[in-house]
């Protein structure tokens, strides 16, 4: 549904141009985004992520991957179109929506206040493990022996204890304690060994959460039912199914036609062609690519952190 708006009837938010509403899905309608440098990336995008989609978004570095994720928590504006979400236009994401970058944002403090992060235990609604569920959900993310070094009472600086694949472990356990309809993860498990990162997208699945992923690596391939591949970040992309292959869960992509493409012309203007309802993604004719990037949090699960630049919370840049 639409929010109201102060100083008038119901509407949809409106963000330098472009319309947010209140949604069970994440969808961009002829969304038409601009850098603050006023370059534009995305124009006329339209792509519907249902609940139980999974997507994969992958491309070269400068392809646009974060801008859609910058829209969508509301560090960027668009100038056209429209976009609906969990919490429509309300700060960051709702509690709905989770990110989690590549480098956590981690404190000094005890680790269960790291785990229940950026929520307290010692805030109002005193956000707390039990320890049989503190050592399960320690163990899932392979980091149980940090219990059995601090305790729950210990104040440590965990960045400086922490490798990078540790810490990206814990942003891991972070969201399975939030447990969020869906999740944005940014190149967030690149530190871990395969079987450990196979282990986290397995859970994940579990848990029911729809991943949106962004990350180059073809481990994780299997894991979702479609690939959104920014080509050249000048507006080319394409949509394929991913084909599940045989019992060993490997899959690849479709060797068939994309389901849709947008591809651009000499004018730099591209066209999407074809229609893509399969998995729970939408993806009606529109022009130019675009879909990635980075998001934010909200005011229950607020991993908002700085909004650019170098990660400060599970929902920053």
């Amino acid at each position: 549904g639409t929010q109201q708006l102060e100083g008038g009837g119901a509407g949809a938010g409106k963000e330098a141009g472009g319309v947010v509403e209140d949604s069970e899905e994440i969808s961009f309608e002829n969304v038409t985004v601009m850098t603050p440098a006023d370059t534009k990336l995305i124009e006329g995008l339209t792509l519907t992520v249902k609940p139980g989609m999974k997507l994969l978004v992958t491309g070269p570095n400068g392809a646009g991957k974060s801008s859609l994720f910058r829209v969508l928590g509301g560090l960027w504006p668009f100038t056209k179109g429209r976009v609906a979400k969990p919490g429509g236009s309300s700060a960051g994401l709702a509690s709905d929506i989770y990110y989690v970058p590549q480098r956590p944002y981690v404190s000094i403090g005890t680790l269960m206040e790291q785990l229940v992060y950026p929520c307290s235990p010692d805030g109002p609604d005193g956000e707390t493990l039990e320890l049989p569920e503190l050592r399960a959900l320690l163990k899932t993310v392979d980091l149980v022996h940090l219990f059995e070094l601090y305790g729950t009472e210990d104040v440590v600086n965990w960045g400086d204890v922490l490798s990078l694949g540790e810490q990206q472990r814990l942003g891991m356990a972070r969201l399975f304690f939030h447990c969020p309809k869906f999740a944005v993860l940014d190149e967030c498990t690149n530190a871990t060994s395969v079987d450990i990162e196979e282990a986290l997208y397995q859970h994940a699945n579990k848990l029911g959460i729809t991943l949106i992923t962004i990350s180059q690596r073809p481990a994780l391939v299997k894991y979702h039912a479609q690939e959104l591949r920014l080509i050249d970040g000048e507006g080319a992309w394409t949509l394929h199914n991913i084909r599940k292959e045989g019992r060993g869960g490997g899959a690849s992509r479709a060797d068939v036609a994309p389901l849709a493409s947008g591809l651009v012309s000499a004018s730099g203007v591209g066209r999407v062609v074809g229609e893509s309802r399969d998995g729970g993604v939408e993806l009606r004719s529109s022009s130019t690519w675009a879909f990635a990037g980075s998001a934010v949090g909200s005011s229950v699960v607020n991993n908002l952190g700085s909004a650019v630049g170098e990660s400060r919370g599970d929902g920053s840049m």
